[in-house]
This record gives C-alpha cells, structure tokens and sequence, in this order.
C-alpha cells in the first residue's frame, strides 16, 4: 500500500514518503514505497507531456470561469 492515512483526522491520505519515519503505522519504510510507485509508472517522476496541452485547451471555452482574468483566458 503506497498511501497512509494522515495524522488531521479528516479521513484523507497521505504517500507513505511523506510521513515521519518510525510511525507505527508504516509497515514498510518510505524509500521502499517510493520503489513500488517507480515500478509502477515505470520510472515516470513527473507530469506527462499533455498536462500544459489539456489545461490550455479550457482557457477558451471555460474563459468564465476565471472571473476578472477570463478576457486573459481567451487570449490564450
């Protein structure tokens, strides 16, 4: 499992990296669960290519939902 639940008692998760080490619900330690997630994406550390693509796609069509800068968005 690469996820813990974090300590805010919100019920929301945190990666197991981000938790300090010793705490007694981590059964595997962070550099261990940072290898499960590599073998996972296959070594992939950050955004695809396409990320810029699609949010720059919304601007126009979703300009008004930038408020006082939606005239900025439709330039985009």
């Amino acid at each position: 499992m690469l996820r813990v639940p974090t300590d805010t008692g919100n019920g929301g998760f945190t990666t197991r990296s981000s938790r300090p080490r010793g705490h007694r619900r981590i059964s595997c330690s962070p550099g261990t669960a940072i290898v499960a997630w590599q073998r996972l994406a296959y070594g992939w550390m950050g955004r695809s290519p396409d990320y810029q693509a699609a949010l720059l796609g919304t601007f126009g069509v979703n300009a008004d939902m930038y408020g006082p800068f939606s005239a900025n968005a439709s330039r985009w």
